[in-house]
């Protein structure tokens, strides 16, 4: 075999693009490890660290954030460091180009052809520009390995973010998020116009030219599709539901024109839900003294029934009375060795809180629409204003929350219990409050409308007139003397309500 020198120009035009490989390549990989550190961050984020909004450190940036703001600001970063790789790897493609050009001109052997390309660095979107077919070199699996590095793998990452962020309901933090995601499109789409992999020229004719940029822009036109139309935060009226109040699937038309997270992977993979889930947890922000949250845990239920239920001796009634406004003074003063999260306007649509504990939790004009309370402890919350649109109390403790003006419309009070609660001006049209417990609530200027009062105790309820009484339905009520059930009439059987 000859032996064989590359020309000078070409040996340092080598050189030159080996380094450039190497810069490039140094690039991808800190840009691919902050990805693996962005997923990791995202997955590992539970329910309870985005309703508390817990720090996380970005090590990137030497900065701690709530875990909330990560889910904005770490993209960011991410896709900096994307883009400035794409720069570096399109620097570097010019270089190849030249080398390619370079070699045809100087070099007439293949062979010799073969021992240049055999000097360069050994990555892959080098050998993707040099080698033809009947290269050793030559695999079509580079190609496609390097799109699903420098394309495939960043626009996942930032998908997945996007979903792992949805729950945490802001249309701040979405927008943000697509924002990046568009800016990273748009660099893709900058970059794979400049440089093709198949080493063709860009088309000079219209036909061809418009060809080239449909086959350029259709997956991205398909994911900014995608994630406008599912990729969002739940609104207000959606029902996160596969399945008919029967219990039937729902026709393929419907369910494949459904969100595939509500209908698919939420419920299959308990993964990519739009909600936040954070049942059976004690949920406060500071504790002063630990023996108040035995005191708040105490179940008062029972002595304010037996201070309300009937009977002749005015000792016993007073007693037992007595013993339940003990009951409800020691719950009052314990709330004060609570400082309550504050969750103040937050979005918590379809929230799962059942039997968790929010003592003192400031819950203020958020949205809690069809959230599942059932069974909660919400001693001394703050829902003044909060939007409780068909939510489920069922079987709620709800003692000294402040609900004025909340609206508790269609929602399920059913076995609540809410003494001192007070409900004046609260909306409770159609609320189901069947065996609720309404002791000591203040019902001034409540919204009772067609709300279901079967077997509530209303006898020690404060400002409840005739009127609205007469605006309800149910049976069994108990009412105080003074007024009458004989307007109240039996409520329509209702599949949400029983």
């Amino acid at each position: 075999m000859e032996a064989f020198e590359p020309p000078k120009y070409l040996a340092s035009l080598i050189a030159a693009v080996n380094d450039g490989a190497k810069s490039a390549q140094a690039g991808a990989f800190l840009f691919l490890l902050v990805g693996l550190y962005l997923l990791a961050t995202a997955f590992s984020a539970s329910d309870e660290d985005l309703l508390l909004g817990k720090a996380v450190t970005i090590s990137q940036i030497g900065a701690s954030l709530p875990v909330s703001f990560s889910f904005a600001i770490a993209p960011l970063v991410f896709v900096f460091l994307h883009v400035y790789t794409l720069v570096r790897y399109d620097m570097l493609a010019a270089n190849v180009r030249q080398f390619v050009q370079e070699l045809r001109e100087t070099v007439p052997r293949e062979a010799d052809r073969e021992r240049c390309r055999q000097l360069l660095t050994n990555v892959e979107f080098i050998v993707t520009l040099t080698t033809p077919r009947g290269s050793a070199l030559y695999s079509r699996f580079w190609p496609w390995l390097f799109r699903g590095m420098v394309a495939g793998f960043p626009v996942a990452v930032l998908l997945l973010v996007q979903i792992n962020a949805l729950r945490y309901q802001s249309e701040l933090i979405l927008w943000v998020q697509r924002a990046w995601l568009a800016l990273d499109l748009v660099a893709l789409v900058w970059f794979f116009r400049r440089n093709t992999l198949d080493g063709s020229a860009w088309p000079k004719r219209r036909p061809a030219r418009i060809r080239r940029w449909a086959g350029l822009l259709r997956a991205p036109i398909f994911i900014v599709a995608v994630n406008l139309l599912y990729l969002s935060t739940v609104p207000a009226d959606a029902k996160l539901v596969g399945f008919d109040p029967a219990g039937v699937k729902l026709g393929w038309l419907a369910y494949a024109g459904g969100n595939p997270l509500d209908l698919l992977l939420c419920p299959r993979l308990n993964w990519g839900c739009r909600f936040l889930r954070v049942d059976h947890r004690t949920l406060v922000d500071k504790v002063r003294d630990e023996k108040a949250l035995g005191v708040l845990r105490t179940n008062i239920s029972e002595l304010v029934k037996a201070a309300t239920a009937p009977g002749d001796n005015s000792e016993q009634k007073a007693e037992a009375k007595r013993k339940a406004m003990a009951a409800i003074e020691a719950e009052r003063k314990a709330m004060t060795a609570i400082e309550g999260v504050f969750l103040r306007r937050r979005s918590l649509r379809f929230a799962v809180v059942a039997e968790s504990r929010l003592y003192a939790a400031d819950l203020s004009n958020a949205d809690l629409s069809n959230a599942d309370l059932s069974n909660a402890d919400l001693d001394g919350a703050d829902l003044r204003a909060a939007n409780l649109f068909s939510a489920n109390l069922f079987g709620a403790n709800l003692s000294y929350a402040k609900l004025f003006g909340a609206d508790l419309s269609h929602a399920n009070l059913s076995h609540a219990t809410l003494p001192a609660a007070p409900l004046s001006d609260a909306n409770l049209s159609d609320a189901n409050l069947s065996d609720a417990n309404l002791s000591y609530t203040d019902l001034s200027n409540a919204d009772l409308s067609n709300a279901d009062l079967d077997g509530a105790d209303l006898r020690a309820a404060k400002n409840l007139t005739q009127l609205q009484l007469d605006a309800a339905c149910g049976t069994n009520v108990k009412l105080p003397p003074e007024l009458s059930d004989k307007n109240l009439k039996p409520c329509p059987l209702d599949a949400w309500k029983h």
